[in-house]
């Protein structure tokens, strides 16, 4: 045999290892193709993160759909349209992509709704009895528990360790999302249909966006890098783009963390922010009018207007402060550490009983603490970090 074509043992055995190399390559991009968790990639990351609901009975539905068959309802036309839960319906919340550890075998969180129209127990719309002690939580989203099991959410967390502390009948009601979503519709609905659960104390939440006008601000997608991978030479591969992923530190495909120059005061733009164009474009603030927020005094109105019920009737009245899931990673800013400041400040000069719970969740990686990349809701993890400084805070505000 001729040695000109006569490979050496060292090119023998670099051949081998390269096509083993490449063959084990392949087999890695087939595996990732065909069991990669929903085929996540850039093109395709809102629809593999799809936020959808499904009725009783599992069947998909759209919020038209929902609205169709009565699942919720006009309860008042004043101060605004305010919508509210059907008595007594089910459905369920539900997610496409990696599940979370609590999510039923569909993806799915199931929500119940009472004959008080509030995610809560049917034996709370009873008068209360003697001896019990009921904790009334008025909020939004975050109160309702979005995203999580009734029994995993903060509201019904509390009411456990207060139990197990004092040995006594202690009850929290569930009030949040409850045909009131700003804090001037909490005053009215404490006055109302909230009075009726023979509040022992209130404890009223307070998201930023219940403040500010800064839902739009705000996004983890970025579409610019999303259509730049989807243009690079290796964005077809499902092991380059996991490569390049984890070198850029990102939880999935398009991610970014909330980019928000640090020297920017966003609060006080938000804050004096001009509703005339925001009418001009439609935007949901303008629907809701300037008095709604913090710059038009609607907020600081309705929390004096709550603390004043719960002083006619010698209730403790307290007040907890929820930041944004957003930029609240160790090397990430917090645009709105402003705005906690402003709540804190009044709630002082009012000698009204406050707890931020910004301290309590920063630090923390900002995408491990939402239920969903499609939903920034606080998860299960998010709820038990609260759990024991708003129970604390509970426990001081009864006397407990």
């Amino acid at each position: 045999m001729d040695n000109a074509h006569t490979l050496s043992k060292p090119s023998k055995r670099f051949l081998v290892a390269v096509t083993s190399l490449i063959f084990f390559l392949g087999m890695a991009e087939l595996g990732l193709r065909l069991f990669e968790f929903s085929g996540v990639s850039s093109s395709n990351l809102p629809q593999r993160f799809r936020t959808y609901y499904r009725d009783a009975d599992y069947v998909e539905l759209d919020p038209t759909e929902a609205t169709q068959r009565g699942f919720v309802s006009v309860i008042s036309t004043e101060p605004r349209i305010r919508l509210c839960w059907t008595p007594g319906l089910k459905f369920h919340i539900c997610y496409d992509g990696p599940p979370l550890d609590y999510f039923d075998e569909h993806g799915c969180v199931p929500v119940e709704i009472n004959s008080k129209r509030i995610r809560d127990r049917e034996d709370l719309c009873d008068p209360k009895p003697e001896g019990q002690f009921r904790i009334v939580c008025i909020g939004d989203s975050f109160t309702f528990g979005w995203g999580v099991r009734i029994e995993d959410a903060w509201v019904r967390l509390i009411e456990k360790d207060l139990r197990l502390r004092t040995g006594r009948d202690i009850r929290s009601v569930n009030c949040g999302a409850s045909g009131a979503t700003v804090v001037d519709e909490y005053a009215l609905a404490l006055r109302g249909r909230f009075g009726e659960f023979e509040p022992d104390a209130v404890l009223v939440s307070l998201c930023l966006n219940d403040l500010i006008p800064s839902n739009e601000a705000l996004a983890h997608h970025d579409e610019t890098a999303a259509r730049t991978r989807r243009h690079s030479w290796w964005s077809n591969s499902r092991l380059l783009s996991m490569f390049v992923d984890a070198w850029r530190n990102m939880p999935y495909p398009g991610y970014t963390a909330l980019q928000i120059d640090p020297e920017r005061d966003l609060v006080g733009q938000l804050n004096n922010h001009d509703f005339d164009a925001l009418a001009r474009a439609g935007s949901w603030p303008a629907l809701l009018g300037e008095e709604v927020f913090w710059r038009g005094g609607g907020p600081q109105k309705g929390l004096l207007d709550m603390q004043a019920y719960c002083q006619q009737r010698g209730i403790p009245f307290g007040v907890s402060i929820w930041p944004y899931i957003q930029g609240l990673g160790r090397d990430e800013h917090y645009p709105f550490t402003k705005m906690h400041d402003l709540v804190r400040e009044y709630c002082a000069e009012h000698k009204i009983p406050c707890i931020d719970l910004l301290p309590v969740l920063k630090g923390y990686d900002t995408d491990s603490l939402w239920v969903s990349p499609a939903d920034y809701h606080p998860n299960d993890r998010a709820q038990e970090l609260v759990r024991k400084p708003l129970t604390d805070f509970i426990a001081e505000l009864c006397g407990f």
